[in-house]
């Protein structure tokens, strides 16, 4: 066990004390979060009000991202509307996502109205593999039709026709 009275006034100091990276300050460790990791009870290396000074920093940056106020816009425009109209429900959750989807109303129940899925024939469910899904271009923003869940994970995974071409090819192949 350690003897506190036997130290002296520098050793107390490496003790009880510690050095912000930020502001260059010593303060007691009761001054430091611990840091956000599971299993360490070690101090963060900045200061309580440094952490919080950088926290709001990083919040503001964020907070006045264009695509972050698109999004918001669209959702406080049409809020009372979201809820009920799956459109308007689609179109928002697009933006927000960053790869916004470009059609018509019209288009969109074209697609919305379908029961099976356009690839694998599968009759819709509520939830689980076989949800619907609006499929759409991230590049164009077309909608491109209703997929099963399963199906537009895997259009998804295989990132482009020619990636889809090979994968037949070798399928045939083998």
């Amino acid at each position: 066990m350690l003897n506190v009275e036997n130290l002296g006034p520098e050793e107390m100091r490496q003790l009880f004390h510690k050095k912000c990276c930020h502001c260059n300050k010593v303060k007691y460790y009761s001054h430091f979060q611990p840091k956000r990791r599971r299993g360490t009870t070690k101090p963060n290396s900045r200061c309580r009000d440094c952490q919080a000074k950088v926290d709001k920093k990083s919040y503001s940056k964020r907070k006045d991202c264009p695509l972050r106020k698109a999004a918001k816009a669209a959702y406080d425009s049409s809020r009372a509307r979201t809820a009920r109209n799956p459109y308007y429900r689609f179109v928002t959750n697009s933006i927000r996502s960053g790869t916004p989807a470009v059609c018509t109303e019209h288009e969109f129940y074209a697609h919305y109205e379908k029961t099976q899925c356009d690839v694998c024939a599968v009759e819709f469910e509520g939830n689980g593999m076989t949800q619907k899904c609006i499929d759409h271009c991230h590049e164009t923003g077309r909608i491109r039709g209703a997929l099963c869940r399963r199906c537009n994970s895997a259009e998804g995974y295989i990132r482009g026709i020619e990636n889809a071409k090979r994968l037949v090819e070798y399928l045939e192949g083998n």
